[in-house]
């Protein structure tokens, strides 16, 4: 599998995963920050570290 594909694969268990978290949290919506988190611990959970370093 290509890095794209599995870019691809990732992106789409986030969206997936993102719209379920703003559905069940919605009425107790956190700061973009938390769920910024959040991805970033999916990413490493699946051996990716990304650099958010601002």
């Amino acid at each position: 599998m290509s890095e794209i594909v599995i870019a691809q694969n990732l992106l789409l268990k986030y969206l997936n995963y993102h719209c379920n978290w703003v559905q069940c949290n919605f009425a107790t919506a956190r700061p973009a920050q938390f769920r910024e988190q959040q991805l970033v611990a999916m990413l490493k959970a699946f051996g990716i570290v990304p650099s958010l370093d601002k």
